[in-house]
C-alpha cells in the first residue's frame, strides 16, 4: 500500500534518516553522562530521553512499508496471494493443489517456495534471539551503571581519607613546631638564669676582693704602726706577716673556687643534660664558699683581738 501526502515523500524519508542518527547520539551521549555521573549528567538524560521520544514520535506519521508484488517479478507466484472468505471455508490448499495439477507451478518452484518460506521462519527466530541480546545488553548497562557509582563512591572515600591524613599532617607539625618553640624557650630561659648566677657570684667575688683590699689596707696601716713603734714589735709583724701570707692564699684559693664555680655555669648553660649535676655542684660550692667566708671572718675577728691585745701591751709599756 503506498502512502500519500508529505508522510510519504522522499523528502521526509531523507530528513528522517537523518532524525534518527542524531538523535540516536544524543540519547547515546545522555546515558554515558548519566552512567559515568559526569556534571550535568541530568540534562544530558532528560535532553537525550526527550530526543528520543520526538523520533518515536516523528515515525509514527510513517506510512508502512510497501510490499513489492513479486509476482511481477516471479510470475509463477500469480494467483498465490491470500484470500479471505467470509464464509470460513480453507480454500488456500485446494487452489494451489489445483494450479499444481494444471500445470502452472511445478514440483520445484513449490520447494523453493517451502526453502523460502523456512529461511524467512529461521530469520524470525534471529530477530527473537536478538532481542534477547538487546535485553542482555540493558542488564549489562545496568551492571556499568552501579559499578560507575561504586567507584564514584570510593573516589570519594578516597577524597575524604586523603583530607584527613592531611589534617592528621598539619597537627603534627603544629604539635612539633609547639614543642620546638616551647624547648628553645627552656633553654633561653636556662641560659638566662645560668647567666644571672654567674653575675651573681662575680659580683660576690668582686665584694669579697674589695673587702680584702679593705682588710689588707687596715693591716699595712696597723703594721705600719706597730713598726713606727721599734724594734721589739718585729716578731708580732712576722707572725702578723705569715698570717696575712696565709691570708692571701686562703684569697687565691677562694678566687680559683670562684673561677671554677663559673666555668661550671658556662658548661651548665651549654649541656642542658647535665643541668641537675653542675647545679647540685654549685650549690655545693656556694655552701663551701659561705663556711670559708665565715671561718675567713672567724680568723679575722682572731687577728683583730690579738692586736687589739698586742696594741693594749704596747700602750701599758709605753705609759
Amino acid at each position: 500500500m503506498s502512502g500519500s501526502g508529505f508522510f510519504a515523500s522522499p523528502l521526509y524519508k531523507k530528513i528522517m534518516a537523518k532524525v534518527y542518527g542524531i538523535g540516536a547520539s544524543v540519547a547515546i551521549l545522555g546515558a554515558l553522562w548519566k552512567i559515568l555521573h559526569l556534571p550535568g549528567a541530568s540534562t544530558m538524560l532528560i535532553a537525550g530521553l526527550g530526543t528520543e521520544a520526538i523520533i518515536f514520535f516523528l515515525s509514527a506519521f510513517e506510512p508502512p512499508h510497501e510490499m513489492p508484488d513479486w509476482s511481477l517479478v516471479f510470475p509463477e507466484l500469480v494467483g498465490l496471494e491470500p484470500r479471505y472468505n467470509v464464509g470460513g471455508g480453507g480454500g488456500g490448499g485446494s487452489e494451489l493443489a489445483a494450479l499444481i495439477q494444471s500445470g502452472s507451478i511445478d514440483a520445484s518452484t513449490v520447494e523453493q517456495l517451502g526453502q523460502g518460506l523456512k529461511k524467512l521462519s529461521d530469520t524470525a527466530s534471529g530477530l527473537s534471539q536478538l532481542n534477547d541480546a538487546s535485553l542482555a545488553t540493558q542488564a549489562y548497562l545496568e551492571t556499568m551503571k552501579s559499578a560507575a557509582k561504586s567507584v564514584g563512591d570510593l573516589s570519594t572515600v578516597q577524597a575524604n581519607l586523603g583530607q584527613s591524613a592531611e589534617v592528621l599532617a598539619g597537627s603534627y607539625q603544629s604539635t612539633a613546631k609547639i614543642v620546638a618553640e616551647s624547648g628553645a624557650k627552656f633553654s633561653e630561659e636556662l641560659t638566662k638564669t645560668g647567666s644571672g648566677f654567674i653575675e651573681t657570684i662575680k659580683s660576690t667575688g668582686e665584694n669579697l676582693v674589695k673587702s680584702y683590699q679593705a682588710i689588707g689596707e687596715s693591716m699595712s696601716q696597723q703594721v705600719n704602726k706597730i713598726a713606727s713603734d721599734g724594734q721589739k714589735y718585729t716578731e708580732g709583724l712576722a707572725e702578723a706577716n705569715q698570717k696575712l701570707a696565709s691570708l692571701n692564699s686562703a684569697y687565691e684559693l677562694q678566687l680559683s673556687s670562684i673561677n671554677a664555680q663559673v666555668s661550671s655555669s658556662q658548661e651548665l648553660a651549654h649541656s642542658l643534660t647535665e643541668i641537675s649535676k653542675h647545679l647540685n655542684q654549685s650549690v655545693a660550692d656556694t655552701q663551701l664558699y659561705k663556711q670559708e667566708v665565715a671561718n675567713l671572718s672567724k680568723t679575722l675577728s682572731e687577728l683583730n683581738t690579738i692586736y687589739g691585745n698586742m696594741l693594749s701591751a704596747m700602750s701599758g709599756g709605753g705609759k
